[in-house]
Parts: structure tokens; sequence; C-alpha cells
């Protein structure tokens, strides 16, 4: 049976850690025209992507004896 990797981490087939990613953020600088000047920092969205994680595969289960094993024993078919 073939999962993508988020489903097969949920179903607990695949180990993983998720790793911090760094969010990207706009700083911007106003001046008014009195002289005041305003500093805001607003959060960039653009397109469908809610959130990205970066994982580091750990281990893997193994289908038929359910056993934890390394990924370099694994094999994706």
């Amino acid at each position: 049976e073939i999962f993508s990797i988020s489903e097969a981490i949920s179903q607990g087939h695949i180990r993983a850690q998720p790793l911090p990613v760094e969010g990207s953020s706009l700083s911007s600088t106003t001046t008014t025209a009195n002289g005041q000047e305003t500093i805001g920092a607003t959060n960039i969205k653009r397109g469908t992507v809610k959130e990205t994680k970066t994982y580091t595969l750990k281990s893997a289960i193994h289908p038929r004896t359910r056993k934890e094993i390394p990924i370099r024993q694994g094999k994706i078919e």
C-alpha cells in the first residue's frame, strides 16, 4: 500500500521529528505628513500553503512484523 509522507506519519508507519522553520515577515517604516514614523511588521501570506514543516526521518515500521527498523532498511515501493 502506498501512502503520502504526511499520511504515513499520521498512521504511525513513519516516525519523524519536525524541525523548526523560520517564518517570513515584511517590516516597513512609514513617515506621515506631520513627521511621525509608524513602524510595522506584516506577515506575508501567498498562495494556498498554510504551513511548511521539515522532517528528519528517524525510523520506519516494518509492514509485516510491525517492529521499528532503521530508515536505511526501509524500502519505498
